[in-house]
């Protein structure tokens, strides 16, 4: 990202976080996160299929991650806000 901005990672990070008051890694997250959200509740693809579209190579690591920011795992919260009758 920063090659293509023509500027160093660090000063992107730094950038990104006196802005966003998060990092750059935090708020990939979040944009990826909010992506499976609206796809968990939208859609009938399974939480492995959501991970790879949302750009997470590892379903575990898409599990922790998505639990950690959410506060729920995906099935929970897919549970939990579905507009799509299972």
């Amino acid at each position: 990202m920063a090659e293509k901005l023509e500027c160093s990672p660090d000063y992107l990070g730094r950038t990104y976080h006196a802005v966003y008051g998060k990092t750059l890694t935090e708020g990939i997250h979040e944009a990826r996160l909010n992506k499976a959200c609206r796809m968990l509740i939208e859609t009938n693809l399974t939480g492995s299929e959501i991970a790879y579209r949302c750009g997470y190579e590892d379903v575990d690591y898409f599990r922790r991650i998505f639990k950690k920011y959410m506060g729920m795992t995906a099935k929970e919260y897919r549970q939990t806000y579905s507009v799509i009758e299972r």
